[in-house]
């Protein structure tokens, strides 16, 4: 987060089903905002396998995180989103805050992502 800080960064949209609290120290935390989102990986195959489609209720989460990094997009901010792996929930977050604040086409968000976290997943 120290990191993130020095770049500028002033918020952090965390998916990776953690709290943050548990993730980084206080005193860390206390220069940036943390932003907490549960909804488990359902949009990067492990394994060969797709796990399910998300329940209601991480689909809301999932669309209140997309919410919260348009509105930290569209206040001029910049935000790093942060799940397990960085593969499935926090590029696809990412990509649909890029849609959803700068207006990109769908394929012109995944490769912004993709340039950054090659390893990015969009299934």
């Amino acid at each position: 987060l120290v990191a993130l800080h020095a770049l500028g960064f002033n918020d952090v949209i965390n998916v990776s089903g953690a709290p943050s609290t548990d993730l980084w120290p206080a005193a860390v935390t206390l220069t940036m905002r943390l932003l907490d989102f549960r909804f488990r990986d359902a949009f990067a195959a492990a394994d060969g396998l797709s796990p399910p489609p998300l329940d209601a209720r991480e689909f809301g989460a999932f669309r209140d995180a997309v919410d919260a990094a348009t509105d930290v997009l569209l206040a001029g901010r910049r935000c790093g989103v942060f799940c397990h792996r960085g593969v499935g929930r926090s590029p696809l977050v990412a990509a649909a805050a890029l849609i959803r604040a700068r207006g990109y086409p769908r394929e012109q968000a995944m490769e912004a992502i993709r340039r950054l976290r090659p390893e990015a997943s969009f299934t």
